[in-house]
């Protein structure tokens, strides 16, 4: 047993700690934390997605959806996102859509590298979400039917953009009640006064509680949204230093155990799995807490209760008071704060028992944090990767003073975000949870597609005279596909994770030791092939016989019509073919928006060339091509590359090959393959079909096989291309020192949607309207014009995000000088421009880009 003097020194550490505790708890239990109260809205409010994300929680779910459906809120939808469960809960989740449309499913896709769990299955809800706020909350959590009206209404009145709410909690098991009371109330303890959390000056109080987090929708699109913490654990917390270090926007932090409830751990082990993971986040931020956390603990429970127990085997009666009395002043003060927190009465009670067992979850918690990673939900997670960059960011206000204008890089959530609420892009069949692989374009969408096409058909046929056009039927007889290799070669490497489900493709994968989703080793399948082609029936009968498959590319048209086309088109080689069309593949991962897709359009060109030895410089030639097509319509060159294969990379009978690819923000993709692939597709075809493909030379009375140069582009992925390319989000600081977002897509005219908008600068003066509308009539037939009316600053605004490059404003001097304002959208210039003179002025400007 210790000394007399060691007991009477970790004696005075106890009381300090106690009385520190004491002070500290009837501090913050005697201050009145801000409560939402449950109450009937009496107003109008905004259209509402309430986003759920979902990891093997079949036992609550289920719960948690019914409370949101049956909310009193006048319109809004739930979007459950089955991030990859292992379990029932997608099966639950389409059972209840089945039944309410006002539920979207969401199957998630595979966690991108670098990404987090909860932040991607939160970002893709916020993808599919159509509302004007997004409310995130867990699946953990039930909600009283006056929720998220009261909680709207409240952000609504008091100008708060993000509102995060602390839900009753509760406790059903005698774990749950013996445990999670002390381990909240010291957590609260820990980070101190709610009036510093909301205190807008107070950059380094910052907390949010991701149960319930309620963001107006252009401030959360403004921040990044959960792009900005993607590889965070606890994205919540850094979500409030984000908000707090932006200062633009106002954010609270409040109670709401009458709106909504949550039972976060159900046992023992979920309780000691779900709290390391959160300590672990505390100690990479700042590890002297870990130490000084430990220290408190310690002092707390269990050094009071080994130095009663000392001091009863002594039978020192006064030691025995001193630590009888600071147990239960402990107790008492717990108590009173776990009161205040509205936990059960008696709480306090369990108080040792729940030190003692955060204080062990601590020690949990940095042997995690020593080994750099922690495991939740069945992944393994290195340590945070996004927090010491937003750490290190300067101030935007003081980094805007420095720099009038910042231009920031573009994420995909931001991209996705626009192109559904510009209506370029949509998940194809959204009404029922959408497929995989599988998009829709929406009228400025379709028309920018329509316009990256249009560029590559114009400069690839229209404007030379030795290529012909071709369009050939998507199915084919299968033979073809023999012949081509795809029934035999044209496949992946398939293989699973035989402990969490998950499918990948090999050579996808780093390494195949561990599984990347849930960190198990050893624990794939082996590899096995998977065909990419889509198989189909012709005919009433589905059986071998008539079975086809969906086109995989468009080349294999060109090939087996090659005679068709050269005689027919009086041409001989050199010479090209060129079509646009869809082609299809099941792929096994398809992701990425609109990059690896299951139906796509493919853009080819099949230059056939004789083999007279001039063979590679035409290869060089359409290589310099297509680099000088990219540059023409604006691409930075900075962000494109021309990647030679070796030979060891290319296919045996190619003599050479280049991928064009394009940084995007995960990283290099492909977005055309150029290759000089010899007489391979000609004498395939003519080997199987025992047909003579071959080009009669008339002058020379000579067959020969021509030489094949290739160029094959993804008009989805180069469309996707020109959209991320021409985003920027600026950010300035006019004249009076108000901040300016401005997004903004620098689309190169010839490709812009829209390239001229029409305004009245007075929608409710009838000679404006009248001579915006005539105008925009005129520009019609020559340009892709659209006319608009309202605030001329939000008119200016919006055709800045779809990029359109000019604007056009009839006002009140129109009716004197016969002139209209012609705004640029890259440089601002404004010039004034005489309306007979405004067709001629715009093409002039186009013709110069």
């Amino acid at each position: 047993m210790w000394t007399s003097r060691a007991c009477s020194n970790l004696e005075r550490i106890a009381l300090l700690a106690a009385i520190t505790f004491v002070v500290r708890s009837f501090n913050v239990a005697l201050r009145s934390m801000e409560r939402i109260e449950r109450r009937e809205p009496d107003g109008a409010l905004p259209f509402l997605s309430i986003i759920v994300p979902a990891r093997d929680e079949e036992r609550q779910i289920e719960g948690c959806i019914a409370s949101l459906l049956a909310q009193r809120y006048p319109l809004f939808e739930v979007i459950a996102v089955d991030d990859r469960s292992t379990d029932r809960t997608g099966a639950i989740l389409k059972r209840i859509a089945e039944r309410d449309p006002r539920l979207r499913v969401v199957c998630g896709e595979l966690l991108p590298e670098g990404w987090v769990g909860k932040p991607w299955a939160l970002a893709q809800g916020a993808r599919f979400a159509r509302g004007a706020w997004l409310l995130f909350t867990d699946a953990d959590t039930l909600h009283q039917p006056l929720a998220a009206a009261s909680a709207v209404e409240y952000a609504l009145k008091t100008g708060t953009r993000v509102l995060s709410l602390l839900p009753q909690q509760r406790f059903e098991t005698l774990a749950e009640r013996a445990v999670l009371p002390a381990i909240l109330w010291m957590i609260a303890f820990a980070v101190g006064s709610l009036e510093a959390i909301n205190d807008p000056k107070r950059t380094d109080a910052a907390i949010f509680n991701g149960q319930y987090l309620l963001f107006e929708r252009e401030v959360y699109d403004a921040l990044g949204g959960h792009s900005a913490v993607h590889g965070c654990i606890a994205e919540d917390y850094e979500l409030a230093r984000i908000v707090k270090r932006d200062g633009r926007f106002r954010s609270r932090l409040a109670g709401a155990s009458d709106l909504v409830s949550t039972r976060m751990y159900r046992s023992l082990p979920e309780i000691w799995n779900g709290f390391s993971k959160n300590l672990y986040v505390g100690l990479q931020d700042v590890p002297v807490r870990g130490v000084a956390g430990a220290a408190m603990l310690l002092a707390l429970s269990p050094l009071p209760q080994a130095l009663l127990l000392s001091a009863l085997s002594k039978r020192d009666h006064r030691r025995i008071l001193r630590m009888g009395a600071t147990i239960l002043a402990t107790a008492a003060a717990a108590e009173a704060g776990m009161r205040h927190s509205r936990f059960p009465r008696g709480s306090g009670l369990y108080f040792p028992i729940g030190a003692a067992a955060m204080l062990a979850i601590l020690l949990n918690s940095t042997r995690a944090y020593r080994a750099g990673r922690v495991v939740w939900r069945g992944r393994a997670y290195p340590q945070s990767k996004t927090k010491d960059d937003i750490a290190g960011l300067p101030n935007p206000r003081k980094l805007m003073e420095a720099q009038p204008v910042e231009k920031q890089e573009v994420t995909m959530e931001e991209i996705t975000a626009l192109a559904k609420r510009r209506g370029f892009i949509f998940q194809s069949s959204e009404i029922y949870g959408g497929i995989g692989g599988f998009y829709d374009y929406g009228p400025l969408g379709a028309t920018l597609k329509r316009n990256v096409k249009d560029a590559w058909w114009r400069d690839t046929v229209e404007l030379r005279d030795d290529v012909v056009p071709f369009d050939s039927s998507i199915i084919m007889h299968p033979l073809t596909w023999k012949a081509s290799g795809h029934v035999d070669a044209f496949h992946d490497r398939m293989i699973d994770c035989k402990v969490c489900k998950h499918r990948f493709r090999a050579d996808h994968l780093k390494s195949l030791e561990q599984c990347p989703d849930c960190g198990s080793k050893n624990s794939f399948t082996e590899p096995r092939n998977f065909n990419l082609m889509m198989r189909t029936f012709v005919g009433p009968m589905q059986d071998t016989e008539s079975a086809a498959y969906l086109r995989p590319e468009t080349a294999q048209g060109i090939f087996v019509n090659f005679k068709n086309i050269y005689q027919t088109a009086r041409k001989k080689p050199p010479f090209g073919v060129a079509q646009i069309g869809k082609a299809f593949r099941n792929e096994i991962t398809p992701g990425n928006f609109t990059f690896r897709l299951r139906e796509f359009e493919q853009a080819e060109l099949e230059f056939f060339v004789p083999d007279d030895g001039n063979d590679v410089e035409w290869f060089k030639e359409w290589v310099e091509l297509r680099k000088v097509w990219y540059s023409n319509y604006g691409i930075k060159p900075e962000k494109l590359r021309f990647y030679e294969l070796t030979p060891e990379e290319r296919p045996h009978y190619a003599k050479a090959g280049i991928d064009v690819e394009y940084l995007f923000p995960w990283g290099w993709g492909e977005l055309e393959s150029i290759a000089h692939r010899g007489t391979y597709d000609l004498d395939a075809h003519m080997r199987l079909s025992g047909k003579d493909l071959q080009f009669f030379d008339e002058a020379n009375k000579k067959k020969y096989t021509p030489l094949l140069i290739e160029s094959s582009a993804g008009m989805d992925r180069t469309t996707l291309t020109f959209l991320i390319d021409a985003y920027e989000r600026e950010r300035s600081v006019d004249p009076n020192g108000k901040e300016i977002v401005r997004v903004v897509l620098h689309f190169h005219p010839a490709i812009a949607p829209v390239q001229a908008a029409v305004f009245s600068l007075a929608r409710n003066r009838p000679e404006l309207v009248e001579r915006a509308r005539s105008l925009e009539e005129a520009l019609r037939p020559d340009f892709r014009s659209q006319y608009d009316e309202g605030n001329i600053g939000q008119l200016y605004r919006r055709q800045d995000e779809i990029g359109t490059p000019f604007c056009l404003t009839v006002d009140f001097d129109t009716l004197e000088d016969r002139a209209v304002t012609v705004r640029f959208r890259d440089s601002l210039r404004q010039d004034r421009v005489a309306i007979e003179a405004v067709q001629a002025y715009l093409r002039d400007n186009i013709r110069a880009r």
